[in-house]
């Protein structure tokens, strides 16, 4: 037993779960420790070791004090923030070199504005509207009854990051937590609040207002408590103003309010791969738009949808007007053949098929040329002979007028 004023405060935490330092540690530090645990109380001071590589500068050149390439830690904590330096060690494999320095922390931040330009876009309309939250909604989710889809997608996108978040926790797997959010929060940004922003402040319905605020607000509240271990000092300001301040009964830190757990009823697979299928045409169809110099504030006459899916061309069909006012077009079309607006063309693998073809591969060039194949399970037929997935590549040029 520690000769210690409160012995029984301090037995609760030790040993320690988990401790961290440079794999050169491990004959110093971590054996030192070991030592006088193991000594003085017949107990390892520690559950588990988590070590990692080296810290260089952002140029991955070791920093030393004669080289000028060090940074001294009160100097890093006052230019970068201690949530950045944490956010940066937190990504990092730790079986990686660290670059660390200025560039990187800046980079960092740029990430993390995101997520502030979100929480205060929140603030302001809040504040306009007289929004005031029920914690009782951390725990129980956003009514379904009143949400539109987008909003269960976001409630079940957010159980999505919660047991990502959990389970990666429990696998001592920083990074992994750090990807995960930064996924999220550009669904929450990129997506949901774009697609959702003038509810905020247009609405006529002071229901589905209410419900656009649960569901953000919720989806918010969640991401920080998810993130806190990794980020404490931003998710416990961010919670005094957005849950502390307006929900009295809540707990004053966000460090004594539990890790969310994930609730399954909350999570709506259909509507998750729906709006899947959706973000996939989306995303095409702007590229689409790049590619050919328009831009999207021209409006067109319509896009077509092509796949031989039929679950996802129901995917689609149920979100048709979500896709025509964010490609904006006047309608959207579904087929199940491309060939109308784009021919397939194959490219074959000459380092491949050369010797395993030899002679014959002059004609099946020839074949491919003249579009004289067909593309069954995976491979390509041409002539007599079967091209395997890993002998070819494809590739789309848009038909004239497309």
């Amino acid at each position: 037993v520690a000769d210690l004023p409160d012995n029984a405060y301090w037995d609760q935490w030790y040993p320690a779960d988990w401790v961290s330092e440079m794999r050169e540690q491990i004959r110093l530090w971590f054996y030192s420790m070991l030592f006088m645990g193991v000594v003085l109380d017949g107990r390892a001071p520690y559950k588990r070791v988590l070590t990692y590589e080296k810290v260089n500068d952002e140029t991955g050149r070791p920093m030393h004090k004669s080289w000028g390439n060090a940074i001294w830690f009160e100097d890093a904590i006052e230019d970068m923030g201690a949530d950045v330096m944490r956010w940066m060690y937190a990504g990092q494999a730790p079986a990686q070199n660290l670059n660390f320095g200025y560039g990187p922390a800046s980079e960092v931040k740029r990430e993390l504005l995101t997520l502030w330009n979100t929480y205060s876009f929140f603030v302001l309309y809040a504040n306009i509207e007289g929004y005031t939250p029920d914690y009782g909604l951390l725990a129980d989710g956003p009514d379904p009854a009143a949400a539109r889809p987008l909003d269960r997608w976001l409630a079940a996108r957010t159980q999505l990051l919660v047991g990502e978040c959990r389970d990666a926790l429990e696998a001592w797997d920083s990074p992994r937590v750090v990807r995960a959010f930064e996924a999220f929060v550009d669904d929450l940004s990129n997506w949901y609040v774009r697609l959702s922003r003038t509810r905020f402040w247009r609405s006529d319905d002071a229901a589905d207002t209410r419900a656009a605020f649960d569901a953000l607000w919720y989806a918010l509240v969640q991401g920080l408590r998810c993130v806190a271990p990794v980020m404490p000092f931003m998710t416990d300001d961010v919670w005094q103003n957005l849950v502390r301040g307006v929900c009295p009964d809540a707990p004053e830190s966000v460090h004594h309010s539990g890790y969310p757990e994930v609730r399954p009823e909350l999570v709506d697979t259909t509507l998750l791969a729906e709006m899947a299928s959706v973000r996939a045409v989306v995303e095409l169809g702007r590229r689409s738009r790049d590619d050919a110099g328009i831009k999207l504030r021209q409006p067109l006459r319509e896009v077509i949808v092509a796949t031989e899916d039929p679950q996802r061309r129901e995917h689609v069909a149920r979100h048709v007007e979500l896709i025509a006012a964010e490609l904006g077009v006047k309608q959207v079309r579904l087929t199940t053949s491309a060939e109308e607006f784009a021919q397939i063309e194959v490219m074959p693998l000459l380092k491949v098929l050369g010797p395993k073809y030899g002679r014959d591969l002059a004609l099946i060039r020839s074949l491919l040329r003249e579009g004289e194949f067909e593309l069954r399970d995976g491979r390509v037929h041409v002539g007599d002979w079967v091209l395997e997935p890993n002998e070819f590549e494809l590739r789309a040029r848009a038909r004239e007028g497309f």
